[in-house]
């Protein structure tokens, strides 16, 4: 690459990550957490709500397996 094509990169880069740095603000000024960004771009896609139905579902099973193998170290001796 030339002096002037990294220049001209240099340049649109910096633009880019002004504009990133814009849209991660709300009109308020206020940061915005990037998970909320993200559910509000997969909002209504049922595609992704069903991945993470079954993404809960796993975390949960796998929250009782824990809770029941610890349950029984937990309990009072007779």
């Amino acid at each position: 690459m030339t002096v002037k094509e990294l220049e001209k990169r240099i340049i649109a880069l910096e633009a880019e990550v002004k504009q990133l740095k814009r849209e991660r603000k709300t009109p308020g000024g206020e940061h915005v957490p990037d998970w909320r960004r993200a559910v509000e771009q997969f909002r209504g896609d049922e595609d992704v709500l069903a991945v993470l139905r079954d993404a809960m579902k796993l975390r949960e099973n796998e929250r009782r397996a824990v809770r029941k193998k610890y349950a029984k170290s937990r309990r009072a001796a007779p």
